[in-house]
């Protein structure tokens, strides 16, 4: 309990520096790229030196981990980042409970502006790329009124 009024007292403001809005778009030649762009992931995680997820200040501050997944005319979906065995990650969106969270390989996966990663959607593969990255903790703006509203502290 006390962990959780810790966690209450802190704002998008007082997270580490590291904390990026990091936001992806599929992997395409410019003419497919304006079709594609309402296709995508923003990640909210902290990121270290090396462009990869800091899994010391997500352990300290996975509640503020998360991914929104953006489809065109579909509702927006937010899932949970999650620390899986073997340093890989994992997305567990809201109201999947099962034991198989979508997983995804970030282990040489890095998070720079232009870098490409690859994410498991439905059993296939996609390549996404870094199209933008903004940091969190500066400012509660930089995340859209409509993200911010996805992104929620959990009690797990």
């Amino acid at each position: 309990m006390q962990r959780l009024a810790q966690i209450a007292k802190i704002t998008w403001a007082e997270l580490p520096a590291s904390f990026l809005r990091i936001r992806l778009e599929p992997a395409s030649d410019r003419g497919r790229r304006q079709r594609a762009q309402s296709i995508g992931y923003i990640l909210i995680a902290p990121i270290d030196g090396n462009g990869r997820i800091d899994s010391v200040l997500w352990r300290l501050y996975h509640e503020f981990c998360g991914i929104i997944r953006l489809r065109p005319a579909a509702a927006v979906e937010t899932a949970h980042l999650l620390r899986k065995s073997g340093r890989s990650w994992a997305f567990q969106f809201e109201g999947d409970h099962s034991e198989n969270a979508t997983s995804h390989d970030f282990i040489t996966d890095r998070f720079i502006l232009g870098d490409h990663v690859s994410i498991r959607e439905e059993s296939e593969f996609h390549i996404f790329e870094v199209v933008s990255i903004e940091p969190v903790g500066t400012s509660a703006s930089s995340l859209s009124q409509n993200e911010s509203s996805h992104i929620s502290v959990s009690s797990s």
